[in-house]
């Protein structure tokens, strides 16, 4: 310490110092935060890419069972409300929505016809939701 109870600069420190700034300079401000409910949605519209664990451990996460019991076909409504947790956790309810009726909320209304025909849309267009429908598949038949 000096004087005035400061640090005494080792030699080169102060060099060492303005070198750190000058790198701190050049990277720039941090990026942005974005605000993500849950770690699947950060991206929900972009492909997962299946060589970054995180995205293989979303993908993995969300094609796994849904919590509790298997659904053994007499509890529809319980069955129901675990989807859709599911799938509000996941960004799902876009694949399950359609035209203003979701199939959580609208089962039975929802045509076999209109499900087929949606799903094999996204899936030729082998975006986000084609990934996003295996998931759910997966997670359903589990």
């Amino acid at each position: 310490m000096n004087v005035q109870g400061q640090p005494l600069q080792q030699p080169g420190g102060q060099a060492q110092a303005q070198q750190q700034q000058a790198q701190q300079q050049q990277q720039g401000p941090p990026a942005p935060v974005i605000f993500a409910r849950t770690p699947a949605r950060f991206q929900q519209n972009h492909l997962l890419n299946y060589r970054e664990k995180s995205d293989i451990e979303i993908y993995n996460k969300g094609a796994a069972p849904l919590t509790g019991e298997a659904y053994d076909g007499t509890n529809i409504h319980q069955f129901l409300v675990k989807v859709g947790e599911k799938a509000k956790q996941y960004n799902w309810m876009p694949i399950l929505t359609f035209g203003a009726r979701n199939l959580v909320a609208n089962y039975g209304e929802i045509s076999y016809k209109d499900v087929l025909l949606a799903s094999m849309a996204f899936q030729a267009v082998r975006d986000r939701r084609a990934q996003d429908s295996d998931m759910l598949f997966h997670c359903l038949s589990a």
